[in-house]
């Protein structure tokens, strides 16, 4: 069984953002036990969960919108540029509307303490933001060294 590229990118990119937040949430434990106490220790670990499922689906939209993006002479021209820009702002859309809805759902449930979820929703939603940018543009950037080789 072979995997496809675009399936081992997004296999990777899943693992590293489980590990980031998995180091992120260790490194929270110890202040947010110290600031807010036991009980928003659940809160900081549902936190970063929401991050990291909307991190995922964003992901996923990158994947399943790979538009096969080419570079002519290392720059982006044409539909598959328009493609690629499309897919990401899509990307980002549907990362947002998947951390507000399951935000809202978390909050107004009242699950956990509401101030220490939204701040560790915010501190590892910030912390994925790079990693999913990086997917975004792994592509781009394999292109354009293939174009100026």
């Amino acid at each position: 069984m072979t995997v496809s590229p675009g399936r081992r990118r997004y296999l990777r990119f899943a693992v590293l953002a489980l590990a980031v937040t998995a180091v992120l949430a260790a490194l929270g434990w110890i202040p947010t036990l110290r600031r807010a106490g036991p009980e928003a220790l659940p809160a900081l670990l549902a936190g970063c969960a929401v991050s990291l499922a909307a991190a995922l689906v964003g992901g996923l939209v990158l994947k399943q919108a790979d538009p096969g993006r080419r570079l002519r002479d290392g720059v982006a021209s044409g539909p598959e540029a328009a493609q690629a820009m499309t897919a990401g702002l899509q990307a980002m859309g549907v990362r947002l509307l998947v951390l507000l809805a399951l935000g809202v759902a978390v909050g107004f449930a009242e699950l956990v303490p509401l101030k220490p979820f939204l701040t560790w929703m915010v501190i590892s939603y910030l912390a994925l933001l790079p990693i999913e940018t990086r997917f975004a543009l792994i592509d781009v950037e394999r292109d354009t060294k293939r174009g100026t080789s």
